[in-house]
């Protein structure tokens, strides 16, 4: 049976001969098997790529790790980096009291020390850029201390 006569003889209920009917059995049987591997095959493709993609966030990682220490930063002595950070600092506003509304920005000593160890204990041995401060008011603005 062709699958336009299938068609008409499902959209119009029509009976099937005794005959036909041994042979849409088969046919039931046949593609219930054919999803059932079909489906096995989508699985273990499922599988295949989640494995995949694992392994590709592990390449991007690694990558991401070996780019890192290639960065020309990394080559700057501390000396060079002390500078650097004692200038970057030099405007830093620490917000005793944040406007609750608007998101107080972090100052830039606060974000030197989150980049990474070494930078860490590097801007924490530099007295300078923690011993000067600004006090912002929201009634009064700024008043260097």
């Amino acid at each position: 049976m062709d699958p336009q006569t299938l068609r008409q003889c499902v959209r119009e209920n029509l009976a099937l001969d005794p005959n036909e009917q041994v042979v849409a059995q088969e046919k039931e049987i046949k593609y219930k098997d054919d999803l059932l591997s079909w489906r096995g095959k989508i699985e273990a493709t499922e599988i295949l790529l989640n494995a995949l993609k694992q392994k590709a966030v592990v390449a991007e990682h690694n990558r991401s790790m070996w780019s890192t220490i290639l960065a020309p930063i990394r080559r700057l002595p501390a000396e060079i980096l002390v500078e650097i950070f004692t200038l970057a600092c030099l405007g830093d506003v620490f917000h005793i009291f944040p406007n609750i509304d608007a998101k107080a920005p972090i100052s830039t000593s606060h974000s030197l020390i989150h980049v990474c160890k070494y930078w860490r204990d590097t801007a924490l041995d530099i007295p300078r850029i923690w011993n000067h401060f600004v006090v912002v008011h929201p009634d009064q603005g700024c008043q260097q201390g």
